[in-house]
């Protein structure tokens, strides 16, 4: 960020948003503004890093840092810690992630060849780095990066953490997608992370956002602000319960930008939690780019059977 930049003064508005300047690499004098939800987002101190500041840690997690080791082996005994997948005791090797030796075995099996653009699954014999689908009509969004199939073991992790009470087991999913897929989504180099919009509705049935909290540790770790730059329009039936056909129409003009935010240029990271079909990202994708993003590209924690 240039000096200008820094030092320019911002007349910030009533609302609780607040407009961050910020100058992307290789742009010459030609500033970018977004929009950063500063009640929940905080501005990181630097735009253009690619590694992230560590997550935030709480009041008592500094409590007991302060108190050193005796501390930490205090609250083992209060408080055990446990794998947010099956409870299993954990020890300090996989306090990171929060996930046991044989639920990270099982929640990140290895992956078939799959298309770079949209996921699907290459043949074998495939010489080629994206599926005939691609080639014949690229998709909205240039990539997608994800931590495994959905099926067995991760299939029930990811849905389980659709529930409001396993918000923790959506960090560590997240977490694991970071430490095996994190330079790749640095190699995106995205400036801003948005999450899949939820309509109030659905959000009200669950009590709970997944893309949201996985959307929001993505951008800590990449040191990029998280915004909500995509809104619902409607409520849609959930894309789960339809066929092929009625999915690709179920989202027709489903989203629209969010008052007040500006992606021209940036370079966007879209976050959602399962990638079937891609249809909901594809519309996603659609708005961002017409309202002047560089870039979409896509990370889900798992992808399932279903031709883009």
């Amino acid at each position: 960020m240039s000096p200008e930049a820094e030092s320019a003064t911002i007349e910030e508005p009533a609302t609780r948003q607040l407009l961050l300047p910020y100058k992307p690499e290789g742009r010459g004098d030609q500033a970018t503004a977004l929009e950063v939800d500063r009640d929940r987002n905080p501005a990181p101190a630097a735009l253009e890093g690619t590694i992230a500041a560590p997550p935030r840690i709480g009041g008592f997690a500094k409590l007991v840092r302060r108190l050193g080791d005796a501390g930490r082996r205090v609250l083992d005994v209060l408080l055990p810690p446990r794998c947010a997948h099956c409870a299993a005791d954990l020890d300090e090797g996989t306090l990171d992630v929060l996930l046991c030796p044989n639920c990270r075995r099982v929640l990140a099996r290895p992956k078939p060849p799959s298309c770079e653009r949209c996921g699907s699954r290459l043949p074998a014999e495939s010489l080629s780095r994206c599926c005939q689908s691609c080639r014949r009509q690229p998709r909205p969004f240039s990539s997608v990066t994800y931590l495994g199939l959905y099926e067995e073991e991760l299939r029930d992790a990811v849905a389980s953490a659709k529930n409001a009470h396993q918000e923790p087991l959506a960090v560590a999913l997240t977490e694991l997608l970071w430490e095996l897929y994190g330079e790749a989504l640095v190699s995106r180099r995205p400036e801003v992370v948005v999450p899949m919009p939820m309509h109030w509705l659905r959000r009200l049935e669950r009590g709970a956002n997944t893309p949201e909290v996985l959307a929001e540790r993505l951008a800590r770790r990449l040191g990029v602000p998280c915004c909500p730059m995509v809104v619902r329009r409607r409520h849609a039936a959930p894309q789960a319960s339809l066929a092929l056909a009625a999915r690709l129409t179920n989202l027709r003009r489903a989203f629209r930008m969010s008052r007040g935010y500006d992606c021209r240029g940036a370079r966007v990271l879209l976050v959602d939690d399962v990638l079937t079909t891609g249809t909901t990202c594809s519309e996603a994708a659609r708005v961002l780019l017409r309202h002047g993003a560089a870039e979409v590209s896509v990370a889900v924690l798992a992808r399932a059977e279903g031709r883009v």
